[in-house]
């Protein structure tokens, strides 16, 4: 978390963070504990975009015209659910929240993409699964670290991220997040 701080500081007062009852009504609502970098960010970020690109949906946010925490995550399942129907052949194989080992919608792209965490195992070690633009198809990538070693590692240009690289994006002079 402090190397994604260095490059792209927090707001001295971010919207939408988290308190620990908010946590503990947020993880009994859905029946499952977020991960730990995904608190800390959120806590410290609140509700917002990186680079123009990536945004992290907080659960205790709300931009002005944008929907709710719940809303974007039954949007985001019911696309994967009907691409599983419709197109089963080229739709992601994962299961869907709320099955055990199901996606969990968290955050999204400019382009369409969509970020998941793939619920398997302890909470803080969920593998990131990234949906391209191309909509909830199986044309996924998966990265086993925290998601502030994955936006660092995207700012930085540390690590080569497909889905959030489009070519008009880059390179950004200095990285930054936006609520």
């Amino acid at each position: 978390m402090d190397k994604l701080i260095s490059i792209a500081p927090p707001p001295a007062k971010p919207i939408g963070a988290g308190t620990p009852d908010s946590w503990r009504l947020i993880c009994s609502t859905y029946g499952m504990e977020f991960p730990e970098d995904y608190r800390l960010l959120v806590d410290r970020y609140g509700d917002g975009r990186f680079a123009e690109f990536v945004g992290i949906v907080s659960p205790f946010g709300q931009r002005q015209g944008d929907i709710s925490f719940d809303e974007f995550v039954q949007l985001r399942l019911g696309g994967v659910r009907n691409m599983q129907r419709d197109a089963p052949k080229y739709a992601m194989s994962f299961p869907v929240y709320p099955a055990p080992t199901g996606v969990f919608p968290f955050g999204y792209t400019d382009n369409g993409g969509t970020l998941f965490w793939l619920r398997i195992g302890s909470s803080n070690k969920w593998p990131i699964i990234i949906a391209r633009d191309s909509g909830y198809a199986n044309d996924c990538e998966r990265y086993d670290c925290s998601l502030p070693d994955l936006i660092e590692g995207w700012l930085s240009r540390r690590l080569k991220v497909r889905s959030l690289s489009p070519p008009d994006l880059f390179p950004i002079p200095k990285p930054f997040f936006r609520q």
